[in-house]
Formats: C-alpha cells, structure tokens, sequence
C-alpha cells in the first residue's frame, strides 16, 4: 500500500500465510469467536472495508503467530495407534 501501512496481503507474507487466513483470523477473533481466547491483532484502522497496520506493530503480530496453536490442535479424530 504505502511506506507506512502494511494491507492484509503484506501482514500475510511476512507471516507466511494466505491474505484470506490474515481476514479469517481477524473475522473470528472476536469474544466467543473461534479465535477469542487468542484473538489477532484489531488492525489499527481501515481504508474503506480494508484493515490496516502500521509496521510498529510487526513485532506485535510475529508475537501472536508464535504463539498461536499449531496446525490440528483442538479436535479431530485421533490417529489410529501404529503396532
């Protein structure tokens, strides 16, 4: 976007992920959402429907992805034990 705001899409690639799990994140972050008890960072403000960061907040939300559950934590069957 410009040199002193970071879209979804930057926010995305400095984290590795897609820019619809940085809005997946933020849609579900919300108390009793899916994503509450570990909620991402609220963006520090919108150009129209678009979230935006300012980039001193990239150690914030480096922050958040350590910390956030790995990949299958929560749910689903258990594997079947190897004999």
């Amino acid at each position: 976007m410009t040199d002193n705001i970071l879209d979804a899409g930057e926010i995305a690639a400095i984290l590795g992920f897609s820019r619809m799990t940085v809005h997946k994140y933020l849609w579900e972050s919300h108390p009793g959402g899916r994503y509450g008890s570990h909620p991402f960072p609220a963006p520090d403000g919108r150009i129209g429907r678009s979230p935006y960061w300012t980039p001193g907040r990239i150690a914030e939300i480096r922050e958040w992805a350590a910390g956030r559950k790995g990949q299958g934590v929560g749910g689903g069957p258990k594997p079947k034990a190897i004999s």
